[in-house]
């Protein structure tokens, strides 16, 4: 996985290898696209006893870091043909994996089916309260259930929240275009203005990243509260705004306004 400078720094990385024992190894990128020849350049050497054996490759789709921009059917079949014939399970991180497939026009069907096993959230963009799901053949399911055990993931009256899930299933994914027509409305409003950076070829979904100029993130962001827009610190000068159920048109249309506001602030 890559991300253009984590502010965060990662914080999953440690959890990974004190909890399941695994070496985990980014692989930068230029929109968060792992393509064929990076994969098998960033492959540990089976014959090197001093090196851990790789086994998984992980991808995120669509990818937060880079913007929220969705892997096309054609990279995603590349890699995951690469990554099988190197002996690698694929996993998918496909927090977003709806708005990916709103994005590319494929099928969320299509999308999953080059990975064996796949994540997705029910809230974000589905806008269920709290949820995610893990999906993938029988047996790595039973895995999963022993593994959330052991580090006490169980629930108890997860029917309530199971509930919720469903109806956001069938009526929540069909209008997250409309949350990507507002993000690209955003972005192009925020564009224009001096003071911020805004790489409109990577607004695909409902997400947009601002780059300032000339004000630190945490003090932009007060200001834009003040006036009811709230958006996300990731450093002392990124910021990132996502559009979701709930933020109308009419509310796009006042933001670079709030925005103009917080940046002469």
């Amino acid at each position: 996985m890559a991300r253009p400078r984590d502010p965060t720094g990662g914080v999953w990385g440690p959890a990974a290898a004190m909890v399941g024992g695994i070496q985990v190894r980014q692989v930068p990128t230029e929109r968060g696209v792992l393509s064929p020849a990076q994969l098998l350049a960033a492959l540990r050497p089976p014959d090197d006893d001093h090196q851990p054996l790789s086994a998984a490759v992980i991808i995120e789709n669509t990818h937060n870091w880079h913007g929220g921009v969705a892997w096309s059917e054609q990279d995603l079949q590349r890699l995951s043909e690469t990554a099988r014939s190197s002996g690698l399970a694929v996993h998918l991180d496909g927090a977003r994996i709806f708005n990916a497939s709103v994005a590319t026009g494929a099928d969320v069907r299509a999308v999953a089916r080059y990975a064996g096993t796949v994540s997705f959230c029910l809230s974000k963009g589905l806008c269920c309260p709290v949820g995610s799901m893990l999906c993938g053949p029988a047996g790595k399911i039973r895995q999963a259930r022993r593994w959330r055990k052991m580090l006490g993931g169980g629930m108890r009256q997860a029917g309530v929240l199971a509930a919720a899930g469903l109806v956001a299933l069938a009526t929540m994914a069909g209008r997250l275009a409309d949350d990507h027509e507002n993000a690209r409305s955003l972005a192009e409003g925020l564009a224009e203005m001096p003071g911020i950076d805004c790489d409109l070829s990577r607004v695909e979904t409902n997400i947009v990243y601002v780059r300032l100029k000339n004000i630190h993130a945490a003090d932009f962001l007060t200001a834009c509260s003040g006036n009811g827009l709230l958006g996300g610190e990731y450093g002392s000068d990124l910021v990132r705004f996502v559009t979701h159920h709930g933020i109308s048109p009419a509310d796009v249309r006042q933001a670079p306004g709030t925005c103009r506001k917080a940046l002469r602030s």
